[in-house]
């Protein structure tokens, strides 16, 4: 088994993937991206407008984000 290493780069960043066919409800702007965010709570899936942080949805990512278990797949 490999040993997982440490990341080099001294920030890490999330893919945040951009959402065709919606806009912001307060600015207007269509430049609306959904992301995983670590908040109060734990790990959440949100849509989020890029240009006033308008959040537009909000979902329970599950206990470690991103990531799966080996047991998720049980």
């Amino acid at each position: 088994m490999k040993p997982v290493l440490r990341p080099n780069e001294p920030y890490l960043f999330v893919d945040k993937v951009a959402v065709e066919k919606d806009s912001c409800p307060e600015c207007k702007s269509s430049n609306i991206k959904t992301y995983s965010v670590l908040s109060e709570g734990g790990w959440w899936n949100v849509k989020k407008c890029q240009d006033c942080l308008t959040s537009l949805d909000r979902q329970p990512a599950g206990l470690f984000g991103s990531m799966s278990t080996l047991t998720d797949s049980l």
